[in-house]
C-alpha cells in the first residue's frame, strides 16, 4: 500500500512538473503567433511601388526599383512594360533640360531633373557663386544664411577639390536646400570645411563628402537626399553606406530609410539580417517589424529562466533556438502533460500497477509418520 502511495505522489509532483512548462511556453504564443504573421506578409512588389513613384515624377527612383526586380525576375511583364514607358518618359529630352535648367539656376527642385540640374552645377564654380550669391542676398535681406551651404560653397571656390568631394558637397547642399538635411549634420559639415579652408587640406571634410558621394552614386542624388534626411552624424553616414554596399541593403533604405536606420543604429546584433528580410516584404515588412519586434523577439520564458546562469554568446544560442523551436517545446509539454494526466488517472482507478503484493506463506510438506510438523 505504501509503494502504491508513493507511486501516486510520483505522479502528482511529474503532473505538476508538465503543468508548469506548458504554462511557461504558453507565454511563448504571442511571439510565435507574431513571428507567423510576420512570414505571412507578401513579398514586395516592385511594379506597384515604381508605379507609385511614377505618379510623383520620381521617375530615377522608379527605374531604379524596375531595374531591381528585373534583375530577379527578367521575365516579368509588368516590370518589362513599366520599364519602356519609364524610359520614354525620360526621353522628353525638352521637358527634361527645361526641369534641368531651373533646378541649375535656383539650387532647389522637386523632381529628378531639377535635382540632377542643381547638383550638376555644383560641380563646377557657377554652382558655388550661385549659393554664394543666393545666401548673401537673404542675409542682406535680413535672413539667415546657411552657415554650412556658404562654408562648402567657400571652399569649392577657393580650394582645388577631387571630383568625389564635388559630388558628395553638392549632394550634402542640395539636401540642406530641400530641408532635408538635419541642423546637427550641417553643422558638422560646416564645421568640417572651415577646418578643411583654414589648413588648406580636405581631410576634415573628405570622407563626410566621400560617403555622400558613394551613396549618391549608388542610390542616385534623389534617393541619397531621402535617405540623408535621417543621418544626423558622420559616423550613422557610415554605417549607411556600408550597410548600402549589397542590394539588398541599398532596398531597405530606399523602402523605408526612417525606420531602417532606427534598426540600424540599435545595438541589437541581428538587426541587419532582419532588416533585410523585412524589406524583402516592402513597407509593410518594415512597418510591421517596428510594431511588433518587441513581441517578436521576446526571450522564451524558460530562456528567461537560463539567462543570469551564463554568459557570453550563450545566451544569445539560447535565444535563437527559442525562437527557432519553441513550437515543438511547446507540443512536448503538451504530451507530457497529457500523458502524465493519464498515467494518474489509470493508477488512481486501479488500472495501473500497484506494485508487487509479498509472496503467500508455502503450506508446510508432510513430514515422516509420527513426527510433528515443521
Amino acid at each position: 500500500m505504501i509503494a502504491y502511495l508513493l507511486r501516486v505522489v510520483a505522479s502528482l509532483v511529474r503532473l505538476a512538473a508538465a503543468a508548469a512548462l506548458v504554462w511557461i511556453c504558453w507565454q511563448d504564443r504571442p511571439a510565435i503567433q507574431a513571428r507567423d504573421d510576420f512570414e505571412a506578409l507578401p513579398p514586395f512588389d516592385y511594379a506597384w511601388e515604381a508605379g507609385e513613384l511614377f505618379k510623383q515624377n520620381r521617375f530615377t527612383e522608379a527605374l531604379l526599383l524596375v531595374d531591381e526586380g528585373l534583375a530577379q525576375d527578367p521575365a516579368n511583364n509588368r516590370l518589362l512594360i513599366m520599364k519602356q514607358g519609364l524610359e520614354l518618359e525620360r526621353k522628353d529630352w525638352m521637358r527634361q533640360l527645361a526641369l534641368g535648367g531651373r533646378g541649375a539656376v535656383t539650387g532647389r527642385g522637386s523632381e529628378t531633373a531639377e535635382l540632377a540640374g542643381a547638383v550638376i552645377a555644383d560641380l563646377f564654380v557657377f554652382g558655388d557663386i550661385r549659393d554664394l550669391v543666393i545666401e548673401t542676398g537673404a542675409w542682406l535681406k535680413g535672413g539667415d544664411a546657411d552657415e554650412m551651404i556658404v562654408a562648402l560653397s567657400a571652399g569649392g571656390i577657393l580650394l582645388t577639390v577631387s571630383p568625389s568631394v564635388d559630388l558628395g558637397a553638392a549632394v550634402l547642399k542640395t539636401a540642406r536646400k530641400m530641408g532635408a538635411l538635419s541642423d546637427a549634420m550641417a553643422r558638422t559639415v560646416a564645421e568640417a570645411a572651415r577646418k578643411a579652408y583654414r589648413a588648406r587640406k580636405l581631410d576634415p571634410v573628405k570622407a563626410i563628402t566621400d560617403d555622400v558621394g558613394t551613396l549618391a552614386a549608388r542610390a542616385r542624388p534623389a534617393g541619397a537626399v531621402a535617405i540623408l534626411k535621417h543621418v544626423d552624424d558622420p559616423a550613422t553616414l557610415r554605417r549607411v553606406v556600408k550597410f548600402s554596399e549589397t542590394p539588398d541593403g541599398l532596398h531597405a533604405l530606399l523602402v523605408d530609410p526612417k525606420t531602417t536606420l532606427r534598426w540600424l543604429k540599435s545595438s541589437w546584433s541581428h538587426a541587419e539580417p532582419w532588416l533585410l528580410k523585412a524589406a524583402a516584404k516592402g513597407t509593410a515588412g518594415l512597418q510591421y517589424l517596428a510594431k511588433n519586434s518587441s513581441m517578436m523577439f521576446r526571450a522564451h520564458p524558460l530562456v528567461g529562466l537560463l539567462k543570469g546562469l551564463y554568459k557570453g554568446n550563450i545566451p544569445a544560442l539560447l535565444l535563437d533556438l527559442g525562437h527557432r523551436y519553441s513550437l515543438p517545446v511547446l507540443g512536448f509539454a503538451i504530451g507530457w502533460l497529457l500523458y502524465e494526466g493519464a498515467l494518474l488517472l489509470a493508477r488512481l482507478l486501479g488500472l495501473g500497477p500497484r506494485g508487487r503484493r509479498p509472496p503467500a506463506p508455502r503450506p508446510a510438506e508432510p513430514g515422516p509418520p509420527g513426527t510433528a510438523p515443521a
